[in-house]
C-alpha cells in the first residue's frame, strides 16, 4: 500500500507572506496620539494570513494591526 497523501496545511514559504505590504499601512489615533498601523483587511486581501490578534488596535475591532508589534511577532515592513 501507497501512502495517502493528507492535504498540505501550510503554504510553501514565501517571503511576502511575511512582509506587510506598504499600502496596507494607516496612521490611527491612539491615546497618546497617531501610531503606525496596518489595515486588517488590506492585509489579507494581500495574502497574510494568521495574523496575531494581540496586535489589534483596541479601538478599531480588529480593523487596524499595529505596526510595531507585527514587526515583533516577526513580519518585516515592505
Amino acid at each position: 500500500g501507497g501512502r495517502d497523501h493528507a492535504p498540505v496545511v501550510t503554504p510553501p514559504r514565501r517571503d511576502n507572506a511575511r512582509t506587510l505590504p506598504q499600502s496596507c499601512a494607516v496612521r490611527y489615533r491612539t491615546r497618546g496620539g497617531l501610531a503606525q498601523g496596518y489595515d486588517a483587511s488590506c492585509l489579507s486581501n494581500s495574502g497574510l494570513r494568521r495574523l496575531p490578534q494581540s496586535c489589534e488596535a483596541r479601538r478599531y475591532n480588529g480593523q487596524v494591526l499595529d505596526a510595531q508589534c507585527l514587526i515583533n511577532a516577526g513580519f518585516r515592513r515592505g
